[in-house]
């Protein structure tokens, strides 16, 4: 009784269908998951399928499965699609054997049917999101191993003896620990498994951090598992089974999107999004300490000349060699970035600015002798440099980095060549009466303002009607100080220069959808209202959430919306 509950619980409680039939199909025994997967409502309506029913989505299918039962008397990891009650169907793997009667003649069928639509979904999804991505995340069986109260290894599935190197004949009566060995995945240290966690909770376990299964065979697998309790009618904890799959597949694809997510993809630095992220983690260590960290912005000189004179595969290419030689200039300690262009950051934490001086006109020194030799052709370049420090009571990210462009572009007036300059307040005084800046702290106030203007411009074909597409364009004005209207040219390279093109993309957006959903632009049938969005927005992570949120706040229809992307943030990053 001990042994056909322990096996009832597992039946009842495991994730997978479960079933049990007669050799002409007809089900004798199904666990309430199967009930479920295939839509009814009780396990008796299920049992009462005529057996001339087909649940399979396709014949052959079921004569292959039937066909290898009879062959080798088991089917594996079988992947086809079965048809529910309702006529919908579900893609899922079936594994199986074949129940025979002490004459050896076949009697019926016994097996597992695990539902994998999910994950087909997932897969697919993920394909087309990551269109360069080669998804090959496979449908993988699970793995079983269930535990008496002691835990002591009573049974493995055969996905468990293969992921874990022991058969059950060698593993039952041994503790769960010298079977099932996991460690994390990033200190390497053991972890307890879910099963002993369960017993001593008496509930559902899970790993709660990545994990490592370390076989028999001295194999490393990541995966993902959970511990339930199995118990008798009294409630008693009886033993516990646990399932668990392989996920190294996934977790390599996870990382490789971290990579991707932090990388510039031609030069393999760190890309401007990352670079702000450790420049901040730097400005707020620097409130508890006296170490100060230097900010460097680096602009090249002359490089628009190579992609004139030799294209962008020339350009692709200095680039490329230009991000070797400041990697390898600098400690391993310090950052490099690729900030987008022909422009580099540098972060040297703990370096104080002389030493930090130093290591600027080193680089300089570098860019200037270096000769970049493209097919018949021979360049010289040179770089700008500007450095800010880092230290307590150090200003904002956002001022920190105008500081260090402010200083680069002092050092871009001193004349073409390598020059290096150390952020001062003066500097950026002259800078802002020569134009260059003032412009920071009039879009900052026209933001807090809300002094920014939306003025339509009709859209119409130049030969014969137009009943598609949009209808007018959204274009931004700003109201100055005086009263004046000033024109987007005017402010729109500072604009972007400080980073705040999200900002006024996102009062754009949110003002036009209000329009539409009040009804104050009013459109013609099957046309929409064109909004440009700039490429720092359409690089912000969090930017398509804000749309949805503005969809839903002000009920504008998506479908009377189209966003226009300029053709320079194309060109900035044509992948």
């Amino acid at each position: 009784r001990r042994s056909e509950s322990q096996y009832r619980g597992l039946f009842e409680n495991v994730v997978e269908g479960v079933y049990r039939s007669s050799v002409d199909g007809r089900f004798e025994s199904v666990n309430p998951a199967l009930v479920a997967m295939f839509g009814y409502d009780t396990t008796e309506e299920m049992l009462a399928i005529p057996a001339t029913v087909d649940i399979y989505a396709q014949s052959e299918d079921r004569d292959r499965i039937v066909a290898a039962l009879h062959r080798d008397g088991m089917v594996r990891d079988a992947e086809c699609q079965m048809r529910r009650r309702d006529g919908s169907l579900v893609t899922v793997i079936e594994n199986a054997r074949v129940v025979r009667d002490r004459n050896g003649a076949i009697e019926g069928y016994e097996g597992t049917i695990t539902d994998i639509s999910v994950r087909k979904r997932a897969e697919l999804q993920l394909y087309e999101e990551k269109e360069k991505a080669q998804v090959t995340l496979q449908s993988i069986g699970d793995a079983v191993i269930t535990a008496d109260a002691d835990g002591r290894v009573e049974y493995l599935n055969p996905v468990a003896e293969e992921l874990t190197g022991w058969e059950t004949r060698e593993a039952a009566g041994r503790p769960v620990a010298e079977v099932f060995r996991v460690v994390s995945e990033s200190t390497r240290q053991p972890i307890d498994s879910p099963i002993l966690r369960c017993l001593q909770e008496g509930r559902l376990a899970e790993m709660q951090e990545p994990s490592l299964l370390i076989n028999r065979r001295g194999q490393e697998i990541s995966i993902q598992d959970s511990a339930s309790p199995i118990r008798d009618r009294s409630g008693r904890l009886i033993g516990v089974v646990m399932v668990f799959h392989d996920v190294s597949q996934e977790r390599r694809l996870q990382r490789a999107l971290a990579y991707q997510a932090t990388h510039d993809a031609l030069t393999g630095l760190i890309n401007r999004r990352e670079f702000e992220r450790r420049v901040q983690e730097r400005i707020d260590a620097a409130v508890h300490s006296d170490h100060a960290s230097v900010l460097c912005y680096l602009d090249l000189d002359r490089f628009k000349a190579v992609n004139d004179s030799a294209g962008h595969l020339a350009g692709d290419g200095l680039l490329r060699d230009l991000s070797k030689l400041l990697r390898e200039a600098v400690r391993d300690s310090d950052t490099v970035a690729r900030l987008g262009g022909d422009e580099f950051g540098l972060l040297l934490p703990g370096c104080p600015l002389d030493k930090a001086r130093q290591i600027a006109d080193d680089l300089s020194r570098k860019v200037r002798d270096y000769r970049y030799v493209w097919k018949d052709k021979v360049f010289e370049l040179g770089v700008s440099i500007g450095l800010v420090e880092v230290a307590g009571g150090s200003a904002s990210l956002e001022q920190l980095m105008a500081a260090a462009d402010s200083a680069c572009y002092v050092a871009k007036r001193q004349g073409q060549g390598s020059h290096v300059s150390v952020y001062s307040a003066e500097d950026e005084t002259a800078a802002r009466e020569s134009g260059e800046i003032h412009w920071l702290k009039t879009l900052q106030g026209a933001l807090r303002d809300n002094r920014f203007e939306l003025y339509r411009q009709p859209i119409s074909a130049a030969f014969g009607g137009d009943d598609q597409g949009p209808a007018m364009e959204v274009l931004v004005r700003l109201k100055g100080d005086d009263g004046e209207t000033i024109a987007p040219q005017a402010f729109m390279n500072a604009a972007e220069q400080y980073r705040l093109m999200s900002l006024i993309d996102r009062r754009v957006i949110q003002t036009t959808l209000t329009a539409l959903g009040n009804g104050d632009i009013a459109l013609p049938p099957k046309r929409s209202v064109a909004i440009n969005i700039s490429g720092q927005t359409l690089a912000d992570t969090q930017f398509l959430e804000f749309v949805v949120e503005c969809f839903d706040s002000t009920g504008a229809n998506p479908a009377q919306v189209c966003f226009e992307i300029s053709e320079g943030a194309v060109m900035a990053n044509v992948d």
